[in-house]
């Protein structure tokens, strides 16, 4: 029986405090070998973390569906949306239309067409999430990454010098985590305690069934 007060939501928020929105960034972005360093990547506004999701297969017995996991999907791996604020000189906007031409040529000056259909290890995002002290506590990794879209930027020659943004959807392959140096929480009465109780009763079940089979060993002598 879990005992969750006020007490223990204040304990364990000050063990392991909260994610906020700001508290996330891309550290390292390269695309065909080409990368963005930090004063570029300054610039990025908003992403988010990768998803990842099970495909579902569904049978029907006597009226009764039953489910079955199937092959892992890596979520939003063709649509990975990053926003970045737009830089004067429109740098950003034009190195992304840069890496997208180097995938999706259509001219015949490289000798053929789709220069890199598919991207190789030189195209990969690094996103670090962190905690209050700017520690990584969990780095994303985003391989065979590539440009998808570069969407056009909207003027108003009326306007109140609002600064321009602009979003850029990737795509990628696969992504992997590799945690920080995580402490690991244990609540007093917790998954820790659960499971030494779990435990027991296994070896109590275990004691109990050898009891039993002795004594059907004995009856039948």
């Amino acid at each position: 029986m879990t005992d969750q007060t006020l007490n223990t939501f204040y304990r364990v928020a000050t063990e392991r405090g909260f994610s906020r929105d700001y508290q996330a960034r891309v550290s390292q972005l390269v695309i065909n070998g080409q990368a963005l360093g930090d004063d570029d990547l300054v610039y990025l506004k908003s992403m988010s973390l990768p998803s990842k999701k099970a495909a579902i297969s569904t049978v029907k017995y006597f009226g009764v569906e039953i489910h079955s996991t199937g092959v892992r999907d890596y979520g939003d791996s063709k649509n990975w949306e990053l926003t970045f604020l737009t830089d004067q000189i429109l740098y950003l906007k034009q190195w992304f239309e840069q890496r997208l031409e180097e995938v999706a040529d259509n001219t015949d000056n490289p000798g053929r067409l789709n220069v890199s259909p598919v991207p190789g290890l030189d195209s990969y995002a690094v996103i670090d999430v962190l905690d209050d002290n700017l520690e990584t506590v969990a780095s994303y990794t985003l391989n065979g990454l590539f440009v998808v879209s570069t969407p056009g930027i909207a003027y108003d020659l009326s306007g109140a010098g609002k600064v321009q943004e602009f979003k850029v959807t990737l795509g990628y392959q696969t992504w992997d985590v590799t945690p920080g140096s995580i402490p690991q929480y244990e609540s007093p009465g917790g998954a820790g305690a659960l499971g030494n109780v779990l435990n027991t009763l296994r070896t109590v079940n275990s004691i109990v069934r050898n009891v039993k089979s002795i004594s059907k060993a004995i009856r039948k002598k």
